[in-house]
C-alpha cells in the first residue's frame, strides 16, 4: 500500500498556517464583495442601492455554498499546503466557488450584461461544475491511499473529462453531451474510485474508515445534486427540486471531506458513516414506499404514510440491525460472563495466571491482533494512533497493556470501547479491593486465634499439666476446650463483675505458682463490683496468664506480687517478681509479650516490662469506658 500524498516542500510551506489562511480569506472576501456589489449596485439613473434582504434565494444559496466550501477547503489547505490531497481539495473549492458565484451574479445583478459576459458566466459555471468532478475523482484516486496505476488514471481523468468539457462548451461535441451529462458520468467514476479505496484499504482499519467516510460524504453530497438536478436535465426532465437549492448539497461534501482530510476523530468516522448511511437509506425507503403505496393502491396519503411506517418498522429496521452487527463488530460476551471473568482475575492468587486471564478477557471483548505490556501510566484507558491502539492502565499487580487493531484488524477503537475498558478496570479494582479486605480480615482473625491460643490455652494446659489434683486437672482441661471453642468461634460470655473474673483468675494463678514453689501476693482494690465487658475480661486473663507463664519459665523467682486497681476510668495492674531479671539491651521480647502489646494496643491500653534490682516489674492498663462504649 503506497502512501497517499508524499509531501514536497514549497515556498508556501515556509510561511505560517495563519498567514496562508489569511491569504485565502482575503481572496474570498474580495470575490464576495465583488459579487455583492454587482447584486446590490443600481447601475442605472434613478435606481437606489438594494438592501441585502431584497436578494432572492437564487443569490443567497449559491453564494453561501460557495463561500463555505471555499473557506473550508482553504482552511484545510492552509494546514498542509504541500499535501497532494489537500491541494486537490483546494482546487475543488475554487471550482465550487466558480460554479456557485457565476449564476448568483448572472441572475441577481441589475447590470445590463452584454451577451459575451452572460456567456462567460455560463461557461464559468459549467467549467467549475466539471472541474469539481475532476478534482474529486483525483482526490479519491490518491486519498487515503494511492490506488494502483494512479498516474494513468489521473491522466485519463483530466484528459477525458477536461476535453469533453471543453468540447461541450465550444460546441464541438453533440448537443446531447452537455455539462450535466459529464458531471453525471464523473459521479459514477467517483463511486468507482471510492470502491477502489475500500478494496485497497481493507487490511487497514484507519484508511478504510477514511475511505468509507469520504465516499459517503461525496455520495450524499454530489450524488444528491446529480439525482435532483443533473440527471433529470440529462433526460430532458424537470429537476426534482429547484436547481438553486441543490447547491446546498455541496456543503455536506466539504464538511465530510474536511473531517476525513484532517482525520478529525478518525476512530469514530467509521461508525458515523454507517449511521449516516442507515438513516439516509431508511429515509429514502420510507419516501419510496410511501409514494409506491399511494400510486399503486386506492388509499389516501395519510394511510399510505402509515403503511410505509409499518413496512419500514417490520422489515427495514430488523435488517438494519442485522447488517449493523455484521458491519460494526461488537463483543459477543454477556455481562454475566464479563463479571465472572473479572472475579476470576481478581481472586486468582498466581500473578502470571492473573495476567493471562486479564488479557484473555480483553481479547474476547475487543479481539485485537496484538496485546502487549507497555509503560502507560495514565489513570484511565486512552485511545491513541487515531483509534488503532488503546492503552489500558496498570492495576495493582497487572501491568499496563497496549491493544492494537481491534476486531481482528477490521475496525478502530472508539469512545464506547474506551468507556467499556474504564468500566472493566473500575470493576476489577472494586473486586480487588474486596479481596484484599477479605485477606486482611483472614490474617487478622488468624493472628487473633494464634494470640488467644498462646496467651490462654497454653497457660491453662501448662497449669493442668502441673496440677497434682486430678479432678482439678480435668476441670482445667475442660475449661481449656471451652475456651478453645470460644477462640475459634470468637464467642464471648456475658458481662462478669471484676470480683468474679479476678476470683477465678486468682485461684488459677495460685495453683500455678504453688506448683513451682512461688509465693503469691495478690491484692484487689477499687470498684470490685463493676461489670467488665467480655473484651476486658478476656484481656485481663490473657495478660495475667502470660505474665505468670514468663515468671514461671524465665524468672527463677520465689515470690510474685500482683496488684489490681480499678477506678472509674481504667483498669491498672502491676506484677512484680524477685527473680533474676534481664538485660533489656540483649534480650528480645518473645511472641507472648508482643501478643500482649498488640492486644492492649487494640484496646487503647499500654504495657511496660522493666527490670528492677529486685527482679522484673510489669505494668499494664487499659480504659474501661472505651470498652463499655
Amino acid at each position: 500500500m503506497t502512501p497517499a500524498t508524499p509531501p514536497t516542500s514549497t515556498a508556501l510551506s515556509q510561511i505560517s498556517p495563519s498567514l496562508r489562511f489569511g491569504i485565502v480569506l482575503a481572496v474570498l472576501l474580495a470575490l464576495s464583495v465583488t459579487a455583492f456589489f454587482l447584486a446590490l449596485a443600481p447601475f442605472a439613473d434613478g435606481q437606489a442601492w438594494r438592501s441585502p434582504l431584497e436578494l432572492a434565494p437564487i443569490f443567497w444559496i449559491p453564494v453561501l455554498t460557495g463561500f463555505g466550501s471555499f473557506l473550508i477547503a482553504g482552511w484545510v489547505w492552509s494546514l498542509r499546503p504541500d499535501d497532494l490531497a489537500t491541494r486537490l481539495f483546494a482546487i475543488s473549492g475554487v471550482a465550487t466557488l466558480a460554479f456557485t458565484y457565476a449564476p448568483a451574479i448572472r441572475y441577481s445583478t441589475r447590470l445590463a450584461l452584454p451577451e459575451m459576459a452572460t456567456t462567460t458566466l455560463s461557461m464559468v459555471n459549467s467549467l467549475g461544475a466539471s472541474s469539481f468532478g475532476i478534482a474529486m475523482i483525483a482526490l479519491c484516486l490518491v486519498y487515503p491511499t494511492r490506488l494502483p496505476g494512479v498516474r494513468i488514471w489521473m491522466c485519463l481523468n483530466v484528459g477525458v473529462f477536461g476535453l469533453a468539457t471543453l468540447g461541450a462548451l465550444l460546441g464541438v461535441l453533440p448537443s446531447a453531451v452537455g455539462v450535466h451529462l459529464i458531471t453525471t458520468v464523473e459521479m459514477l467514476f467517483i463511486v468507482i474510485a471510492v470502491i477502489g479505496q475500500l478494496v485497497v484499504s481493507r487490511q487497514d482499519p484507519a484508511q478504510r474508515a477514511i475511505a468509507l467516510w469520504l465516499g459517503l460524504a461525496i455520495l450524499f453530497g454530489a450524488g444528491g445534486f446529480i439525482v435532483t438536478t443533473a440527471a433529470p436535465s440529462v433526460f430532458n426532465g424537470q429537476p426534482l427540486i429547484p436547481a438553486v437549492y441543490s447547491f446546498g448539497f455541496f456543503l455536506l461534501i466539504y464538511i465530510g471531506i474536511a473531517a476525513g482530510l484532517t482525520r478529525f476523530r478518525l476512530f469514530e468516522l467509521g461508525e458515523w458513516a454507517y449511521g449516516v448511511f442507515f438513516y439516509v437509506v431508511g429515509s429514502a425507503l420510507l419516501l419510496l414506499v410511501d409514494i409506491s403505496l399511494a400510486v399503486m393502491l386506492p388509499i389516501g396519503p395519510g394511510t399510505a404514510f402509515a403503511g410505509a411506517l409499518i413496512i419500514i418498522a417490520l422489515i427495514y429496521l430488523p435488517l438494519r440491525d442485522v447488517f449493523g452487527r455484521m458491519l460494526l463488530p461488537r463483543p459477543d460476551v454477556s455481562d454475566d460472563q464479563v463479571f465472572q471473568s473479572i472475579v476470576d482475575v481478581a481472586l486468582e492468587p498466581d500473578a502470571a495466571r492473573r495476567q493471562r486471564l486479564w488479557q484473555d478477557l480483553l481479547q474476547r471483548l475487543f479481539r485485537p491482533i496484538e496485546i502487549q505490556a507497555t509503560e502507560f501510566a495514565g489513570p484511565e484507558a486512552h485511545i491513541v494512533n487515531e483509534g488503532v491502539e488503546m492503552l489500558v492502565p496498570s492495576l495493582r499487580q497487572l501491568p499496563a497493556l497496549q491493544l492494537r487493531y481491534p476486531w481482528n484488524g477490521r475496525g478502530l477503537f472508539g469512545p464506547p470501547h474506551q468507556r467499556m475498558a474504564a468500566r472493566l478496570t473500575q470493576l476489577l479494582d472494586h473486586v480487588e479491593s474486596g479481596r484484599l479486605a477479605y485477606d486482611r480480615g483472614v490474617a487478622t482473625e488468624r493472628r487473633r486465634i494464634a494470640r488467644d491460643m498462646h496467651d490462654n490455652i497454653g497457660a491453662q494446659l501448662l497449669s493442668a499439666l502441673h496440677s497434682p489434683d486430678q479432678s482439678r486437672k480435668d476441670t482445667m482441661i475442660r475449661e481449656s476446650l471451652s475456651d478453645l471453642r470460644d477462640i475459634i468461634n470468637d464467642n464471648s460470655a456475658a458481662d462478669l463483675s471484676l470480683e468474679e473474673v479476678v476470683s477465678d483468675l486468682r485461684a488459677e494463678t495460685a495453683e500455678r505458682c504453688a506448683a513451682h514453689d512461688i509465693q503469691l501476693d495478690w491484692s484487689l482494690q477499687g470498684e470490685t463490683g463493676r461489670a467488665l465487658p467480655p473484651t476486658a475480661s478476656h484481656a485481663l486473663r490473657s495478660v495475667m496468664r502470660e505474665i505468670v507463664s514468663n515468671t514461671i519459665k524465665h524468672a527463677e523467682a520465689s515470690t510474685l506480687s500482683i496488684a489490681i486497681v480499678a477506678d472509674g476510668r481504667e483498669l491498672n495492674f502491676v506484677c512484680q517478681d524477685n527473680g533474676k531479671g534481664f538485660d533489656p539491651m540483649t534480650v528480645k521480647p518473645g511472641n507472648g509479650l508482643e501478643n500482649l502489646q498488640d492486644r492492649l494496643a487494640a484496646l487503647g491500653g499500654e504495657l511496660a516490662t522493666l527490670p528492677t534490682p529486685e527482679g522484673v516489674t510489669t505494668k499494664a492498663s487499659f480504659p474501661l469506658a472505651r470498652l463499655e462504649g
